[in-house]
C-alpha cells in the first residue's frame, strides 16, 4: 500500500453512526476525531455533517479520512457536492484504498500494527483508526476535479435596449470585460499557466469571455480572484470529473476485482441492492422507469456482478435479459419468497451489520431480500468448499 512520506498537521477521521444513512432524507451524523500532529485534539461521538464542514473551515485539515466515501453521500454527485463545500486545501482520503486493492479498515489497521485482531469497533474507534492511518500515510486521495478550471467573464446585469445613454453603458461594460480579459491573460502568462481563451467580440469590446485554464483551482488562489460587481462578474469554477477516481489508483483496481451479488426487483419502479461477496451492502436504490443500461452502469461502478438475484420463481424476463447483458449467473429461489420471508431476511440482516442502511420502499426491500438470500446460499457453498479443503489437508479424505 502506497504511503505518503510527509505527515499532515491536521487530520479529521470520520465514521457514520449506525443510526444514520446518507440515503436517508434526514441529515447523517458521524463520529469525528481530530488529530493535530498525530495526537487527539478533539473528538465528537455524535456530530452532524454540516458541523463537520464548519469545523473543517475552522481547523483547515489537510485530510478528512474515511473508510467509505459513500458514507458522505448516497451517490457520486452528492459526494462531489460535499467535497466542494470543504476548504480548498482539504483532501478527502479513503484510507483502505491502495494501488493494488480495496481492503477492510481493520486489515489496514492490522498491517499498520494499530490492532492485533479484528473486532467490531464502535464509530469513535473507527474514526480514530481512519485518522491515524491517514496521518501515517495510508490510503488514497479522492479526485473529483479535473486538472482544469474555467474562468468566466460576463456582464453584471442585463443590457436591455435603450437610448444613447444605454449604448454608452454597453460600450463601457464591454470595455471593462476587455480590460479584465487582458489582465487575466497577463497574470496567467506571468505565472506560466497554460490556457485557452474563447471570446464573444463586438466593435466596442468583448461581450464575454471564457478561459479554460490547465491548472487545478487551488493553483489559481492569489493569482485570479472571483468578482461580483454591478458591471461585470468574474466566475471561477473547477471542472468536475465524469466520475470519482482515486490518486495513484487505476480505475480497474476499484472495480474489476470486486465480485458482486445484485438483487433486482424489476417493474415500473425498479429496486436494486448491491452486495459484495462478504455480504456488505454497497448500494440500495430504486427509481421509476429505470432502463437496463442505467442499471448496468450503476452496478459496474461497484464491481463485476457474479450473481443477479430474484425474489420470485420463475424470474421475470427483464431479469433474464439483464443477467445476459452482465454475463452473470441468475439466482432464483426454489419458490417465490413470501412477504413475511422477505421482511424477516432484511430485518435479521440489518440487525447484524455495522453500518445500517435505510430501506426506503418495498422495491428496495424486495431487491435486498433477493440479494441476501442469494448471498446466504453462496456463503454456504463457500463454507462447504472450505470445510472440504480442510479435511483434505488433515488427510480425512
Amino acid at each position: 500500500m502506497r504511503k505518503s512520506s510527509r505527515k499532515p498537521s491536521v487530520v479529521f477521521g470520520v465514521d457514520i453512526l449506525p443510526s444514520s444513512s446518507p440515503q436517508s432524507s434526514k441529515e447523517p451524523h458521524y463520529a469525528l476525531v481530530i488529530l493535530k500532529n498525530g495526537e487527539v485534539w478533539e473528538k465528537y461521538s455524535d456530530v452532524a455533517l454540516r458541523r463537520i464542514i464548519r469545523l473543517a473551515w475552522e481547523h483547515k485539515p489537510e485530510i478528512i479520512s474515511i473508510d467509505n466515501i459513500f458514507e458522505l453521500g448516497a451517490n457520486e454527485r452528492n459526494v462531489v457536492k460535499i467535497i466542494s463545500m470543504l476548504p480548498p486545501e482539504t483532501s478527502v482520503v479513503q484510507v483502505n484504498v491502495s494501488e493494488e486493492k480495496i481492503s477492510k479498515l481493520w486489515e489496514v489497521a492490522k498491517q499498520a500494527k494499530l490492532i492485533s485482531e479484528y473486532s467490531k469497533f464502535p464509530p469513535l474507534k473507527t474514526a480514530y483508526l481512519a485518522a491515524i492511518l491517514a496521518y501515517k500515510g495510508y490510503g488514497s486521495k479522492v479526485k473529483v476535479y479535473e486538472e482544469k478550471t474555467k474562468i468566466i467573464i460576463t456582464k453584471g446585469r442585463s443590457l436591455t435596449q435603450g437610448g444613447m445613454s444605454q449604448l454608452r453603458y454597453r460600450r463601457h461594460v464591454r470595455g471593462l470585460i476587455l480590460q479584465a480579459v487582458r489582465k487575466i491573460k497577463e497574470v496567467l502568462e506571468e505565472h506560466g499557466i497554460d490556457y485557452d481563451l474563447v471570446v464573444r467580440k463586438t466593435e466596442s469590446g468583448f461581450d464575454g469571455a471564457v478561459f479554460t485554464v490547465y491548472a487545478p483551482r487551488a493553483k489559481l488562489y492569489g493569482i485570479v480572484s472571483p468578482m461580483k460587481g454591478h458591471d461585470i462578474r468574474v466566475i471561477i469554477r473547477p471542472i468536475y470529473r465524469g466520475k470519482i477516481e482515486f490518486e495513484h489508483v487505476k480505475p480497474r483496481i476499484l472495480t474489476r476485482k470486486r465480485p458482486l451479488i445484485v438483487g433486482i426487483d424489476p417493474g415500473m419502479i425498479t429496486g436494486v441492492a448491491i452486495l459484495d461477496i462478504d455480504g456488505e451492502v454497497l448500494r440500495v436504490f430504486s427509481g421509476k422507469n429505470i432502463d437496463r443500461a442505467t442499471i448496468v452502469k450503476e452496478i459496474e461502478k461497484y464491481g463485476k456482478p457474479l450473481i443477479i438475484a430474484s425474489d420470485v420463481y420463475p424470474p421475470p424476463e427483464a431479469l433474464e435479459k439483464l443477467t445476459s447483458t452482465l454475463r452473470a449467473k441468475l439466482y432464483t429461489p426454489q419458490q417465490s419468497l413470501s412477504q413475511s420471508e422477505k421482511e424477516e431476511l432484511v430485518k435479521t440482516y440489518l440487525e447484524n451489520i455495522e453500518s445500517p442502511i435505510e430501506v426506503e420502499d418495498t422495491h428496495q426491500r424486495d431487491a435486498l431480500a433477493a440479494a441476501i438470500n442469494a448471498w446466504k446460499s453462496f456463503r454456504t457453498k463457500l463454507e462447504q468448499i472450505e470445510d472440504y479443503v480442510s479435511k483434505m489437508e488433515q488427510g480425512n479424505i
